[in-house]
């Protein structure tokens, strides 16, 4: 049964824009996919080769192909003999450098992370490495970059850690200096756009959480990343908000991150506080933040903990607990906060839960070895705030 490209656009359809039923491609590819997965990949990847095949059907085959690969949890690829898994991975890299088409590259980005997860605990990719050293070198800031930054994000986010440890140090290296040129770069000189800095930015949160290693170039990157926050503000105060949020995952600083940098992030949420240019959505993220580095960092930002422990601001846990926000309230334990900490008046989290009602978030605060013997400053223990606040449920408990 051979692959049309009238067959492609049919499935195309189907997958992308929910256009149907079409029970009849959606019953040959199910045939196909189940029966002969071989037979139904390299007829698609012949297809694409043909140089009268058009543009439009290398883009359905693109989309159909993803879907092949990442909808069935990678059973279709686990039934590819070496032959068909070899051709694959080799075509879809030479596929990215020639599909400049924002969703056609972003699809492939998708493609190689999910065949990178699939090889890489097997197996190194070499031509991968290549492939990366390659886009990296590129001299002029080029729409290649957008590519690599999807390619950089789809792999920091799924290949295994033990790949991203195994990379080679001159790679690796390569890839933070180029992600260091995009956001540091000069907006005067138009050396890139306000957009690759953007996504740019993005896709570094998300490297620097998942990247390993003791590396000078990782706190360049994230001063660089700050930096770029606290510009972004003044033109976009929403993206600068988001992008604050998104680093609250550094509220328990790794290894690499120097104390020096944790204070200059943390006077950074300060000036954000104190300003009153910035909305108060913006500021309360920016609370948030400090909150948390403060909370979980004491030694490196002592003086910054005395400030918030000083101040009216509800640390994160108490405020979690107050609006029952048990997810968020088992985030920040697991991330290793203090389940007694205390307020300026000297209540606990469990004090807040007890006041609240939230009888979850007390239920989580006691798995963790909340005492519920501490007194507040009007010497009130947890279960003498839910008798006053009536809060009978919680107090039975």
């Amino acid at each position: 049964m051979a692959i049309t490209p009238e067959l492609l656009e049919r499935l195309f359809r189907i997958f992308c824009h929910g256009e149907g039923p079409d029970a009849g491609a959606k019953e040959i590819y199910v045939h196909l996919t189940k029966k002969m997965p071989n037979y139904f990949c390299i007829q698609v990847l012949n297809l694409m080769k043909q140089e009268k095949t058009r543009r439009v059907t290398r883009l359905h085959a693109i989309y159909v192909l993803r879907h092949m690969l990442v909808s069935d949890g990678g059973e279709s690829f686990s039934r590819f003999n070496s032959r068909t898994a070899m051709e694959l991975k080799r075509e879809v890299l030479g596929w990215l450098r020639h599909f400049q088409d924002g969703h056609a590259a972003g699809i492939l980005c998708k493609i190689v992370s999910f065949l990178a997860a699939q090889l890489l605990p097997v197996g190194k990719w070499p031509e991968l490495e290549g492939f990366l050293t390659s886009y990296i070198q590129e001299t002029e800031p080029v729409a290649l970059d957008s590519t690599l930054l999807n390619l950089l994000d789809e792999l920091a986010q799924h290949v295994p850690t033990s790949y991203l440890e195994a990379v080679p140090k001159k790679i690796g290296d390569a890839l933070l200096e180029k992600l260091i040129a995009i956001t540091s770069s000069d907006v005067l000189f138009n050396t890139y756009s306000a957009e690759a800095r953007r996504h740019a930015t993005r896709v570094s949160i998300v490297v620097l959480r998942r990247f390993p290693g003791d590396n000078g170039l990782l706190v360049h990157l994230f001063r660089g990343v700050i930096d770029f926050i606290f510009e972004s503000l003044a033109s976009d105060e929403t993206f600068g908000r988001q992008l604050i949020e998104e680093l609250q995952s550094f509220a328990m600083a790794p290894e690499w991150l120097q104390d020096a940098v944790v204070d200059d992030f943390s006077m950074y949420m300060l000036k954000i506080i104190r300003s009153p240019s910035f909305s108060p959505k913006t500021i309360d993220s920016a609370k948030t933040t400090l909150l948390l580095v403060a909370e979980l960092n004491p030694n490196s930002c002592s003086r910054i903990h005395k400030l918030v422990v000083s101040s009216k601001i509800p640390l994160p846990l108490h405020s979690a607990c107050a609006n029952n926000e048990v997810e968020r309230a088992r985030m920040l334990l697991k991330a290793g906060t203090m389940v007694d900490a205390l307020d300026v008046n000297k209540n606990t989290a469990l004090h807040y839960a007890a006041q609240y009602g939230s009888k979850e978030c007390a239920a989580l605060l006691l798995e963790h070895g909340a005492a519920i013997t501490l007194q507040n400053l009007d010497g009130e223990t947890p279960i003498a705030f839910a008798r006053r606040y009536g809060q009978h449920e919680v107090n039975a408990d």
